[in-house]
């Protein structure tokens, strides 16, 4: 029992509940046989909390905490079950997202920036947070690798980022 929960725990991020990268190799390599026997696309997308700092500096860590507990929830009610959210490190998020097309990504990403900023939570001041995201996509090309598939997400994360965050940026 003692050895289960160290590593449950181990793998899992003890703030947010999500698993941490610790097996992500081995889901990817899984979730590419899936979609390539159902035809479907598989994107990496990179979530990055915009003005983190900010917020830790403005309301303090604890809040910065409950913000991420918040967006991770968020998420989490907002993706398939089949599609695994992990907490990345710091305020980024990695999700395995299986769709049909390039267009259904967008759509998809869309709609999680979306929901995300209309779900301010309250802080233990009484004050409303708002939280805004930037996500960086990466399609999953052939027999490419997870780390350069996470390079590029991280790279058009960054893009978005600089043109004003808020935003998704689907690499080349």
């Amino acid at each position: 029992f003692k050895t289960k929960f160290l590593a449950t725990a181990a793998r899992h991020d003890h703030l947010t509940g999500l698993p941490l990268r610790y097996g992500l190799e081995e889901e990817f390599v899984q979730l590419k046989k899936i979609c390539q026997r159902n035809k479907s696309l598989l994107y990496a997308v990179m979530i990055d909390v915009d003005h983190f700092k900010r917020i830790n500096d403005t309301y303090g860590h604890s809040v910065g905490d409950i913000a991420l507990c918040h967006l991770a929830d968020t998420l989490k009610r907002n993706i398939r079950p089949s599609e695994p959210l992990y907490r990345f490190g710091g305020e980024e998020f990695l999700l395995l997202m299986q769709t049909s097309s390039p267009e259904e990504a967008a759509l998809a990403a869309e709609r999680l920036i979306n929901v995300v900023r209309g779900a301010s939570l309250m802080t233990p001041q009484g004050k409303p947070l708002t939280l805004t995201t930037t996500m960086g996509l990466s399609l999953v090309k052939g027999d490419e690798e997870l780390l350069g598939v996470i390079e590029r997400a991280d790279r058009a994360l960054y893009a978005g980022k600089n043109v004003g965050r808020d935003r998704y940026v689907i690499a080349d």
